[in-house]
């Protein structure tokens, strides 16, 4: 399988930080995981803030690259994205540790994915590899 978009979402994911300073409670880090799940999804939002945040940028145009501008396909890791960082972990610390041994080793990290994950990936991954075929000359 071909884990070039694995890799991309766990840039995403951490480059797009959580939206809160050190939540204190549970609650506050529920709060900042749902606005950053909207920034990942919300094609606007994401844009915006990728004006304002170098970091944000460089991830967004790593994915323009992967996915050769194909809008239905960046919508497609973003959204995926979005699922798995909903399960990174209950703290930032915890989120940051998953991430880090994920980029390490996003083969062993994506055979924890829920079958329609792994399904979504394999799909992207699929996609991709087409148009970078159609692509080549």
């Amino acid at each position: 399988m071909n884990y070039k978009p694995l890799l991309v979402m766990f840039i995403l994911l951490n480059f797009y930080p959580v939206y809160a300073v050190e939540p204190q409670k549970k609650e506050d880090l529920t709060e900042a995981k749902q606005k950053t799940q909207e920034f990942l999804k919300d094609k606007q939002k994401r844009e915006e803030f990728a004006n304002q945040d170098k970091n944000a940028k460089k991830a967004v145009d790593n994915v323009k690259a992967l996915t050769n501008g194909n809008e239905q396909t960046e919508q497609k890791i973003y959204e995926l994205s979005s699922e798995i960082f909903n399960n990174l972990g209950d703290s930032p610390e915890a989120m940051m540790k998953v991430i880090d041994k994920a980029q390490r080793n996003p083969a062993e990290f994506a055979e924890k994915f829920s079958p329609e994950q792994k399904k979504k990936l394999k799909e992207i991954a699929a996609e991709i590899e087409k148009s970078n075929a159609l692509k080549k000359p």
